[in-house]
């Protein structure tokens, strides 16, 4: 488990570029509750994908980039997961910093803000790994 948040938190340290990256402990906060989640590891890379192409549009606050994260890692976890955490979770995660109104407010900023336009290359892996061997086996 700790190799797994040490690989985790390292990835990501690298994947954030420095002028949105404000915190030290972001990554590492990102990879806790995505962990604490037991989320896929798709859900971690999306929600990291999300978090920069928003923030390279829009420049956010450091009050509001734990928000940030957490709206991502909620969006992410809707396109990925097949049980998402509900918004009250993400909510308690952030010790009752942003109530639910303020974390669906954001939800739908980040979306329009990214034209709902969500998929990445690691989202298609997933579906690729899942096809590869049902496309070697036919005549095609």
């Amino acid at each position: 488990m700790l190799a797994k948040r040490k690989f985790f938190s390292e990835l990501i340290s690298h994947l954030f570029k420095p002028p949105f990256f404000f915190k030290k402990n972001y990554p590492n906060w990102l990879v806790d509750v995505h962990l604490k989640f037991k989320l896929l590891p798709e859900t971690l890379f999306l929600t990291v994908n999300l978090i920069d192409r928003d923030l390279n549009q829009v420049p956010v606050s450091r009050q509001k980039l734990q928000l940030v994260g957490v709206d991502a890692m909620l969006i992410a976890s809707k396109y990925e997961e097949i049980y998402p955490p509900d918004v009250k979770e993400f909510e308690y995660v952030t010790d009752k910093a942003y109530n639910k109104a303020e974390i669906l407010d954001m939800e739908g900023r980040i979306l329009s803000c990214l034209n709902f336009n969500l998929t990445t290359p690691s989202s298609l892996k997933k579906y690729i790994d899942q096809l590869s061997p049902h496309l070697e086996s036919s005549n095609l």
